[in-house]
């Protein structure tokens, strides 16, 4: 699940009413949600309310470019600030087998055990299964957010590798189902 960490001027109170005719629900945790055939858009206030911005968290467990979609339809007239992303992944590896994956795939050691960094993200491989991948300090255009996102998709792969089949392809059936095949090779005498 993703995570990107933006500030703007309106407070909660200004900006959840806005979104309510854009199809989120605000819910008494102080969330404003976007559902829609099992994606999930949620924005969610900082504890904390600064002087001059108010801090907010945008979750979301879609892709990169369906992220940069719903973040601009909803929050692109506020001119936001990114200040952060996340990427939030958990596996059944153990912290031993992923921090092997991450020194096989030439990730370079932070300063603590479990931190490392490849291609500009930051690695936290925590002990109970998850991994944090972080792109902190670097100015992030709205524009470009879904080019980072895929930037840390590319390190996402490392530890959790999509088993690929160069025989099989893709049918749809009837009911708009995916199906696969596998294609398959005989040797005939001639």
């Amino acid at each position: 699940m993703f995570k990107v960490s933006f500030f703007i001027k309106e407070k909660e109170q200004e900006l959840f009413p806005l979104l309510q005719p854009l199809r989120f629900s605000v819910n008494r945790e102080h969330k404003a949600i976007w559902n829609e055939r099992g994606s999930e858009f949620v924005i969610q206030p900082f504890s904390g309310v600064g002087r001059e911005s108010q801090g907010y968290r945008a979750y979301f467990n879609g892709t990169p470019e369906a992220f940069q979609y719903l973040f601009d339809f909803a929050l692109s007239c506020f001119s936001p600030t990114i200040s952060g992303i996340e990427y939030h992944l958990t596996t059944d590896k153990s912290q031993a087998e992923l921090i092997r994956l991450a020194e096989r795939s030439r990730c370079k050691k932070g300063g603590m055990y479990g931190l490392y960094h490849h291609n500009g993200v930051w690695i936290a491989i925590l002990p109970n299964n998850r991994v944090t991948l972080q792109i902190r300090n670097r100015k992030v255009k709205q524009a470009d957010l879904a080019r980072v996102m895929q930037e840390i998709e590319s390190v996402v792969d490392i530890f959790s590798p999509q088993e690929f089949n160069l025989f099989s392809f893709e049918k749809y059936s009837e009911e708009g189902a995916h199906m696969y095949h596998d294609i398959k090779f005989e040797r005939t005498e001639t």
